[in-house]
């Protein structure tokens, strides 16, 4: 476990919880839609977190920004349950990344997290290609669980691309290249089918 806050971040108390206001979650999206087009991976639909929130806030839900002065630059949504807090959703500005913004939330929301007693962190599921994310949890002295998955009847279209096969390397090339307007459109007509 990391014993000490990680160097080199913007201010502890420029991350905040406790979101109550719609530009809030506005905020957050636009950081979120950054990070997924950057990864070639379509992003949710801004009504999907809108709801979210207005479902499981404030019992299930926390979300976490991170300022670099008046400039938000990261944004984080833990989702609770029994004794565990998992991180579901994050986003970042590229342009701070040296300022370790990911790690400052992970570390409030761990915080967090102690403070109101939960006993569990997941870091949820790491594509099996992502290298990167594996080494960025086992860094937070996480370890990996095998998560199977069955899928009854058999799913077919895009809903059944895998990260590993050629149609979804291709699918996030192009998103990569995308400008933002095309990549928050397929997001909305893509979600709309996956569940």
């Amino acid at each position: 476990m990391i014993r000490r806050p990680p160097r080199s971040t913007p201010k502890p108390s420029s991350a905040a919880s406790d979101v109550y206001k719609r530009q809030d979650i506005r905020i957050f999206y636009d950081l979120f839609v950054k990070t997924r087009l950057r990864h070639g991976v379509p992003p949710q639909p801004y009504t999907f977190f809108r709801n979210l929130h207005r479902i499981m806030y404030p019992e299930h839900l926390e979300l976490y920004l991170a300022y670099y002065g008046e400039k938000p630059v990261g944004g984080l949504i833990n989702l609770t349950f029994g004794s565990t807090t998992s991180t579901a959703y994050i986003g970042s500005d590229i342009a701070y990344r040296k300022h370790r913004v990911h790690q400052l939330l992970f570390w409030k929301s761990m915080e967090n997290g102690c403070k109101q007693g939960f006993r569990n962190f997941d870091f949820l599921r790491t594509p099996k290609n992502s290298e990167s994310q594996r080494y960025f949890k086992q860094r937070w002295n996480a370890y990996e669980v095998d998560l199977n998955y069955l899928y009854y009847p058999r799913i077919r279209g895009t809903a059944a691309t895998i990260e590993e096969t050629t149609k979804y390397r291709l699918m996030t090339t192009v998103l990569k290249r995308s400008p933002r307007w095309l990549g928050v459109m397929l997001g909305r007509l893509l979600y709309r089918h996956l569940g």
